[in-house]
C-alpha cells in the first residue's frame, strides 16, 4: 500500500526548496567551470610564472582548491540562513 506524503506543501516549504535547488545549481555550475578551467589552464606556457611556479600548475594546485573551499563556505552560510528563515516563517505561521 503506498504511503502518503506527509510533508505539507505550503508556500514556505516550496520557497525553501526553490532557494535550495537554485543555490545548489549555481554552486555546482561554478564547481564545474572551475574544474574545466583547471584542465584547460594546466597547458599554459611555462614561461608565465606565479610565485615561482608555472602559471598553469599554480592555478590548478592553489587556486582551484581555494575556490572549492569557498563554494563549501558559501553553501554552508546560505543554507544556514535559509534554514533560519524557514524556521522563523514556520513559527510565524503557527501563531
Amino acid at each position: 500500500m503506498p504511503t502518503k506524503h506527509t510533508q505539507p506543501h505550503s508556500d514556505g516549504y516550496s520557497v525553501y526548496w526553490h532557494k535550495t535547488v537554485k543555490l545548489t545549481l549555481w554552486l555546482s555550475s561554478i564547481w564545474l567551470l572551475t574544474s574545466i578551467a583547471s584542465l584547460l589552464l594546466a597547458e599554459m606556457p611555462e614561461d608565465w610564472v606565479l610565485f615561482g611556479w608555472p602559471m598553469g600548475y599554480a592555478i590548478v594546485a592553489f587556486a582551484a582548491p581555494l575556490i572549492y573551499l569557498l563554494i563549501i563556505g558559501v553553501y554552508s552560510w546560505c543554507m544556514s540562513r535559509n534554514d533560519r528563515d524557514n524556521v522563523s516563517a514556520q513559527h510565524r505561521s503557527q501563531q
